[in-house]
């Protein structure tokens, strides 16, 4: 797998890749960003028995192409498919993805 230089993983808020060694000295590419987040800039969701990113992203933003904003500001979830019912995410606002916070320039 490679991540490309006009990935939104790079081109956003400061991304930069590393090469990260696990126990077994095998490197897997990381990338590291930094997503600015404020108590004005999302809202929370509390995630139901039958959600799927995609059921959330139109549920909240009306496009269910955006789940990975959603997922974006909530890196502590590791798979997105994978969420428990119960677990309280941030969305972000409709003015977020307005001004491009999120998506790729």
């Amino acid at each position: 797998m490679s991540i490309g230089p006009q990935s939104r993983y790079l081109t956003l808020t400061g991304g930069s890749i590393s090469r990260v060694a696990n126990s077994v000295g095998v490197y897997n590419v990381t990338v590291f960003r930094t997503i600015p987040q404020s108590s004005s800039g999302f809202s929370l969701y509390t995630w139901m028995v039958g959600d799927r990113p995609d059921i959330v992203a139109t549920k909240v933003l009306g496009n269910p192409t955006l789940w990975w904003e959603v997922f974006d500001l909530n890196p502590e979830i590791i798979d997105p498919l994978n969420v428990p019912p119960g677990t309280v995410i941030r969305v972000p606002t409709a003015s977020v993805i307005a001004q491009g916070v999120l998506t790729q320039q």
